[in-house]
């Protein structure tokens, strides 16, 4: 164990360094106070992996659907003996071992929650005061020789030690500087005062703030759905904030993922080189099944937020190629087509459901960034029955299905 009246991030900084010159392979356990832990995993002197601090399953969720959108995280299930510690590493490497998923996707999905972990513990311990004699305030513990997983380390997935850490401290720098010391990227947004937002803001900014800003997304969740880096993200809402026109309220993790025992003693992932196919959803007593097809991971998750807190049954589709077969076997009740989508568009998906007999009366409705005039008449050609624009409008969306769904009742 460490212990210093070093101020935390100084000697943090010069343990990291240490490690690296010393080529240590093991376990770093980092704490700041007794409810701040993250842990930082070393080969010869360099970085495998991080883990801890606020919010694990949700970094790890969202950077795997940034990199990797083909995996469905909700598809997977392990043996026992592999929920290990380090359950989200070895998944990603079963996902390069089975063949599920490139190299390169899985690498960069490791270098991002790599460098979030680094960034939040530099945050804290830049936050919190000197150690006193009677109280340190941070100790680190090193366990030589522990891995990741007891499937070895990703070839080409080290991390150059000191190099990660100022890339990331240079991060740390300029959010500093930028006045966000005090605001964690692990936050979440929430809008106090629509009336007052609306006053501030031009139309078009305070339609897209309240769809994207719901009180469930963090700053850097945000950021993933905008395509953004986090710090202009939070930069532009200081306004706001300053304002008190939009709050700051700390967001619980999301469960950890229940990975259930498959009857053969095998790993199930997603299908090995197959179109995957999604589970049955879960569908609600009381209420429809909505199908959305969209390749963008970011529509398809705030699609799931409304329906699922609605209490529709959900069914996301991000093949459109795979989309027909799936919409024949579930069966849903209205389905969402995005327009622009690779290979097959949604007109082209839209003229092919309405030539299937069990789907041919389904609602269908089109979802564009497009709404031009020559768009609304083409897709009332092909069958579609309502023409809807992006961003999505949660409270239009559902009054849409409401409509829609009581039609076909």
């Amino acid at each position: 164990m460490v212990a210093s009246a070093e101020h935390p991030i100084d000697l943090i900084l010069s343990e990291l360094g240490r490690y690296a010159q010393d080529k240590f392979t093991g376990k770093v356990t980092i704490n700041l106070t007794a409810q701040k832990q993250w842990v930082l995993y070393l080969s010869i002197g360099r970085l495998v992996w991080a883990m801890g601090g606020k919010h694990p399953v949700r970094r790890w969720r969202r950077h795997l659907l940034k990199h990797c959108p083909q995996i469905n995280p909700g598809q997977m299930s392990l043996r026992q003996n592999d929920l290990t510690e380090c359950w989200d590493y070895n998944i990603l490497v079963l996902l390069v071992r089975r063949q599920l998923s490139q190299t390169d996707p899985v690498l960069s999905t490791i270098q991002g929650i790599v460098g979030e972990v680094v960034f939040d513990i530099l945050q804290n311990a830049s936050l919190i005061p000197r150690a006193t004699s009677a109280i340190p305030a941070i100790s680190i513990q090193e366990a030589p020789g522990v891995r990741p997983s007891h499937l070895g380390v990703l070839q080409n997935s080290v991390l150059e030690l000191e190099g990660i850490v100022d890339k990331v401290q240079r991060q740390w720098q300029q959010w500093e500087a930028a006045g966000l010391k005090s605001i964690s990227p692990n936050v979440a947004p929430v809008i106090n005062s629509l009336a007052e937002l609306e006053e501030e803001t031009s139309p078009m900014v305070y339609k897209n703030l309240v769809t994207l800003i719901t009180g469930k997304r963090t700053l850097r969740d945000l950021a993933w759905m905008m395509k953004q880096d986090t710090i202009d993200v939070t930069r532009s809402l200081v306004p706001y904030i300053q304002q008190r026109i939009i709050g700051l309220h700390s967001l619980p993790d999301l469960p950890t993922p229940s990975f259930l025992t498959p009857p053969s003693n095998t790993v199930t992932l997603p299908q090995e080189r197959r179109r995957p196919t999604p589970t049955p959803p879960p569908k609600s007593v009381h209420k429809a099944l909505i199908a959305c097809v969209d390749d963008s991971p970011q529509t398809r998750q705030v699609m799931e937020e409304i329906f699922t807190e609605a209490g529709y049954g959900f069914l996301p589709i991000a093949d459109s190629l795979n989309a027909l077969p799936l919409l024949i076997q579930y069966k849903p009740q209205l389905i969402f087509l995005d327009l622009v989508m690779p290979i097959a568009n949604g007109y082209e998906l839209c003229a092919q459901i309405r030539r299937v007999a069990q789907l041919e009366n389904t609602p269908v409705i089109i979802l564009t960034g497009r709404d031009g005039i020559v768009d609304r008449v083409r897709a009332k050609m092909v069958g579609a029955n309502d023409f809807m624009s992006k961003p999505i409008d949660a409270e239009r969306i559902l009054k849409t299905v409401q409509r829609f769904v009581e039609t076909i009742r």
